[in-house]
């Protein structure tokens, strides 16, 4: 099997604990591992830069890996659900991230979809911090253009 690639351009809003506000430009290139009609799973490495409202301008990249369950309703319309993990880091820091996704994107030709997604990372410095850091988190909407090749089979996936 062919491993799929998708590129996605997006805008992020986030809504970061003391009202820190940012407008975040991404490029995401997750390398799906198993291309079947339901199933997505890979690695998602992403650099964001952020516009932050009353402080310094910053940047950061994402490796995580990822599991995304497709709700396919047409070849149009492909609703999602998934989990990620892993790591966050930039020149400065590095720190563990994971959480929740949900979305749907919208196909507007066989391999270019309009992305609409939603979801929330938690932040942690070591698996035991993990376990009782409910408020470190992050709550973040999306839109975006993306793109599909390669991998097996129909592409509207």
């Amino acid at each position: 099997m062919q491993a799929r690639w998708e590129a996605t351009v997006r805008s992020c809003y986030r809504a970061e604990p003391l009202t820190l506000k940012a407008v975040t430009m991404v490029t995401s290139m997750p390398i799906c591992l198993t291309d079947t009609i339901s199933l997505l799973d890979g690695f998602r490495q992403a650099l964001d830069y952020n516009f932050i409202d009353n402080a310094s301008d910053a940047w950061q990249a994402t490796t995580t890996p990822f599991l995304q369950y497709n709700f396919r309703i047409t070849k149009i319309v492909v609703p999602y659900l998934g989990i990620q993990g892993g790591i966050v880091w930039n020149d400065r820091d590095i720190t563990g991230t994971f959480g929740p996704n949900a979305g749907v994107k919208l196909f507007v030709a066989d391999q270019t979809f309009v992305n609409i997604g939603y979801r929330y990372n938690w932040f942690f410095n070591s698996f035991e911090a993990a376990r009782d850091n409910r408020t470190h988190g992050v709550h973040v909407a999306n839109i975006g253009l993306g793109f599909v090749w390669g991998g097996s089979g129909d592409r509207t996936r």
